[in-house]
């Protein structure tokens, strides 16, 4: 804080299993340790940002009260309610997976699953309304810093066609996580 930070990012849950469908590596943290990581940051005046796969762990982030869900791979029909319930934000960052199809490094098949899945919980998150923003983990594996985010709403696009309407959820969503990171936890906007 005595730096200018205005967030944090936690890790609540490992990454994607590429030999696995479906699976997440390692461990989540519990509801308890989630809620008062959470707490503590909220009291301090962060911003909460959260790497979180699979339902249970965007659950627990939610749950907690994080202010944004960074990925969010393989959530199931009632997680997608529940978040589209919160006042959390849902960062996809589809390009981390889309753009390693082909290259080589991973199980096509593997991929093209998991693109699937999260193509599918794009179209159930713009149907519920969820707050979402375009986000790339850029210097991930194939996510090139400058070109990720141009990838990421190709992808949203791709995906849901580039309407006015879809942008227009985009740029209401761009517009939220900008005032809650920008600003610290404090200082959400008010719906």
């Amino acid at each position: 804080a005595a730096e200018g930070a205005d967030f944090i990012k936690i890790m609540t849950t490992g990454l994607l299993d590429f030999e696995d469908h479906g699976r997440i590596t390692g461990t989540p943290l519990s509801v308890e340790e989630v809620k008062e990581m959470v707490h503590i940051a909220h009291e301090e005046g962060f911003a909460v940002m959260s790497h979180t796969n699979g339902s249970y762990g965007v659950q627990a982030a939610v749950e907690a009260g994080v202010d944004s869900i960074e990925h969010g791979n393989y959530m199931d029909d009632e997680t997608i309610s529940m978040l589209a319930d919160s006042e959390s934000v849902w960062v996809p960052t589809l390009v981390t997976v889309r753009n390693l199809k082909g290259c080589g490094r991973f199980e096509d098949t593997i991929l093209t699953s998991v693109i699937r899945t999260g193509a599918q919980n794009l179209k159930k998150a713009f149907e519920k309304k969820i707050h979402v923003a375009v986000g790339s983990d850029a210097g991930a594996y194939q996510v090139l810093h400058g070109q990720g985010v141009q990838d990421e709403c190709r992808a949203f696009f791709d995906i849901l066609g580039d309407t006015p309407e879809v942008r227009s959820w985009m740029e209401d969503g761009e517009k939220r996580i900008r005032t809650i990171f920008r600003h610290g936890s404090s200082n959400l906007i008010q719906e």
